[in-house]
């Protein structure tokens, strides 16, 4: 499974929202290589983080994805943030 590059675009919504890139992992995925969020999230994402920021498009079921991440994360605080100017298909993962 491979995890794209993040795009101009990304990163100059990365800086507007003030997060550093160099303090948190960043991870741009095409929704259409997940299967199961929730199994998919826990191998990606390691247990001893601070806090999960997701940027979705909105034609992704951002409920859909937080009910599963709240299965794995339950302690931790997930952010979630709809985007216009991601890809339909595109979430962008950032985690501390």
């Amino acid at each position: 499974m491979s995890m794209e590059p993040l795009s101009r675009e990304n990163k100059r919504m990365l800086r507007v929202l003030g997060i550093n890139s160099d303090d948190f992992i960043v991870r741009r995925i095409s929704v259409r290589l997940i299967g199961d969020y929730e199994k998919f999230f826990r191998n990606i994402i390691p247990e001893n983080i601070e806090e999960i920021i997701l940027l979705i498009s909105p034609k992704i079921n951002g409920e859909e994805i937080i009910t599963s991440l709240n299965k794995s994360f339950k302690e931790i605080p997930i952010f979630l943030i709809q985007s216009d100017s991601l890809a339909e298909d595109e979430i962008i993962v950032i985690t501390r």
